[in-house]
């Protein structure tokens, strides 16, 4: 079986490689994201996680709703959908 690793997701938040490289490729301190395993090492934990979403919904913060206000309910269609689809209902 052959696994197209730029979809594959992983870690608490399900977050994929393309994700993460939009967030910045946020990795754990004194890490390289040009290693390997940089990637899923971060996505796993749940801090560094944590700091992959902060810096993708900095980034990509919207009103996908179109009720002029950006809530969690916007928050959720960016992470699910991604920041082009968000407007999907999720």
């Amino acid at each position: 079986m052959i696994i197209n690793i730029t979809l594959f997701k992983t870690g608490p938040f399900y977050i994929s490689r393309i994700y993460w490289s939009d967030a910045g490729k946020i990795v754990f301190k004194d890490d390289n994201p040009n290693r390997e395993n940089a990637f899923s090492d971060c996505a796993k934990d749940y801090q560094c996680a944590s700091r992959i979403i902060t810096n993708y919904m900095v980034k990509y913060a919207k009103d996908c709703n179109g009720d002029r206000v950006v809530d969690c309910l916007d928050y959720a269609a960016i992470h699910v959908n991604g920041y082009p689809s968000c407007h999907v209902n999720l």
